[in-house]
């Protein structure tokens, strides 16, 4: 027989996992957040010397992403790119926009270094479905079913669908990706999270 009493530990206990692993998520992505900083600041200084010479402007490029429950929120990456976009596109579209300095920015993935800070500001996570732009996110929630539920989650700096496929800029793409960010916020633990930390190192 279920009673008042069993229902409410139950959902008592649900809710202290819940928090618990919020807790654990938020300790890693600190912890990693502390560790990357120094590589942060030291890029970010080597970037202060060289952009005046081979690409002149700021140091920082902001844009807009959808994060979780479908907030928008500012992301950081060192610029790599010579002027502005007229409207939302991929990189692959962009291409010919990249100075030398940012090519190599992003073969090594440099470029996505600052986001140390939306780690520390909790907009982001460690692990987690990648943040789509606005105009795509908004697309692609049309085109595909469940696409919301991306959203239930922070987006991170690596995930599981990032590990697995790479970048894409399809619909084809975004809807594989999609089974895989659902797969991993069903599986979603700290020793995930580790393990995908460890495989996105080894891709890199």
């Amino acid at each position: 027989m279920i009673t008042n009493a069993a229902v409410t530990r139950s959902a008592t206990t649900g809710f202290q996992r819940r928090t618990t692993s919020q807790s654990s998520h938020r300790i890693l992505d600190l912890s990693f957040a502390v560790s990357v900083v120094p590589l942060f600041l030291l890029a970010g200084l080597c970037l202060l010397l060289l952009n005046p010479f081979l690409n002149p402007g700021p140091l920082f490029f902001v844009q807009r992403r959808v994060g979780a429950n479908g907030i928008a929120f500012d992301l950081w990456k060192f610029r790599t790119m010579k002027g502005r976009p007229a409207t939302a596109a991929f990189v692959s579209g962009e291409t010919h926009r990249l100075c030398p300095l940012g090519w190599w920015l992003r073969r090594w993935h440099l470029d996505e270094l600052p986001q140390v800070l939306n780690l520390i500001n909790g907009t982001m996570t460690c692990v987690g479905p990648r943040p789509e732009q606005p105009t795509f996110a908004a697309n692609y929630a049309q085109a595909l079913p469940r696409y919301h539920r991306r959203h239930m989650v922070k987006p991170g700096i690596t995930g599981l669908a990032q590990v697995q496929l790479g970048y894409t800029d399809t619909l084809d793409g975004a809807r594989k990706k999609l089974r895989w960010d659902l797969l991993y916020i069903s599986r979603r633990s700290i020793a995930f999270d580790l393990y995908l930390i460890w495989r996105t190192v080894v891709l890199l």
